[in-house]
């Protein structure tokens, strides 16, 4: 992952993000046809209130994009798609991908009737 340009960056973007009282980043997401992408961003504190992330909103997508796409094996993007939610836990630094995928499949059905049951 090159989010960050080096380690004293990262250690900002994290010392800032905890300094916010954030433990969580919460990302939404979808996408479809062939394309996808992050619809929201924002942190979480050990309560589950939701925390605007100011500065560090670019770098905070940045990251949760990059977790999504570098380590979530389902397509959420191609075709019918897929939505769902990312949370990565800044304490821990675990994520946790709660998603939907739209798949789609053929169904045929055929057979005969009898015109006499036809009312």
């Amino acid at each position: 992952m090159n989010i960050f340009n080096d380690d004293v960056e990262k250690a900002a973007f994290f010392s800032g993000l905890k300094e916010l009282g954030v433990v969580k980043l919460v990302a939404e997401y979808s996408g479809s046809g062939d394309s996808g992408d992050l619809d929201g961003v924002y942190g979480q504190d050990s309560t589950d209130d939701n925390i605007a992330l100011g500065d560090f909103a670019d770098k905070a997508r940045d990251l949760m994009y990059e977790i999504l796409t570098s380590n979530y094996s389902y397509d959420w993007y191609n075709n019918n798609g897929g939505y769902g939610t990312v949370y990565f836990d800044i304490t821990d630094m675990s994520y946790n991908v709660e998603g939907y995928v739209r798949i789609e499949s053929d169904a045929y059905e055929s057979g005969e009737l009898d015109i006499n049951d036809i009312n």
